[in-house]
C-alpha cells in the first residue's frame, strides 16, 4: 500500500505545488492569466489527497489495532519526511500511537523513531515524541537515552534530557533511580 518511496514522493509532490503556488504568487496581480495560473497552483496545493489523517476512521483504526494502517503510520515516521505539514502530522500520529495498545515490536520500532529524532534536527514535534517516549519506555530505552544525554554534540544532549525529563515527569519513575551518570554532569540522578 505505501513504502518508503512513495511516501517521500509525496512529499516531493507536496513540496513542488508549494513552489508552483509561490512562485506565481507575486505575478498573480499582472493580469488575468497570472491569476489563473495562481489560483490553479493553489487549488491543486490544497486539494492534494493524500492527507489520510483527516479520515476519522484511519485514525481510529491506527489507535485500535495492529494492521495496515498502523504500519503504515510507523513507517511515515520512521522514513521522516520534511514537507510542509509533515511536522503536524507526526504529531497527530505521535498522539494517535500514544493512545494505541503497541505491541512489544511496534514499541521498538517507535523507540528507534524517537532516538533518531534525539539525534536530528530540533523540530516542533519533538514535544510529541517525548509523550509519545512516556507510552513506550523500558529501561534498555533510558540506558540509550541516557547514553545520547552524555553526548559530545550538545543538541542532542539537551534533547535526550529533555525527553528523560518528560519520561520521568509523567511516569513517576522513582526519585532515586539513576538516570544521568554523566562525568560532566553535576547531578548523577533525577530527584523529585
Amino acid at each position: 500500500m505505501f513504502s518508503d518511496a512513495s511516501i517521500r514522493r509525496v512529499g516531493h509532490e507536496v513540496e513542488g505545488l508549494l513552489r508552483a503556488v509561490q512562485s506565481t504568487f507575486a505575478e498573480r496581480r499582472k493580469g488575468r492569466k497570472e491569476q489563473e495560473a495562481y489560483e490553479r497552483a493553489c487549488s491543486e496545493f490544497y486539494s492534494l489527497g493524500h492527507d489520510l489523517l483527516r479520515d476519522s476512521a484511519v485514525l481510529l483504526e491506527i489507535r485500535r489495532t495492529s494492521g495496515v494502517w498502523r504500519d503504515t503510520a510507523l513507517l511515515f515516521l520512521e522514513v521522516d519526511p520534511w514537507f510542509l505539514g509533515s511536522g503536524f502530522r507526526k504529531e497527530k500520529l505521535c498522539h494517535v500511537l500514544k493512545q494505541a495498545s503497541l505491541t512489544p515490536r511496534e514499541s521498538r520500532r517507535v523507540q528507534e523513531i524517537l532516538l533518531y529524532a534525539v539525534t536530528t534536527r530540533f523540530r516542533r514535534e519533538f514535544r510529541s515524541y517525548s509523550r509519545l517516549a512516556c507510552q513506550v519506555w523500558d529501561q534498555p530505552f533510558l540506558n540509550r537515552l541516557h547514553q545520547l544525554a552524555c553526548a559530545a554534540e550538545a543538541r542532542t544532549r539537551v534533547q535526550a534530557r529533555w525527553m528523560l525529563e518528560q519520561i520521568i515527569q509523567y511516569r513517576k519513575i522513582h526519585p532515586g533511580q539513576k538516570v544521568f551518570a554523566c562525568a560532566d554532569s553535576k547531578n548523577s540522578e533525577i530527584s523529585k
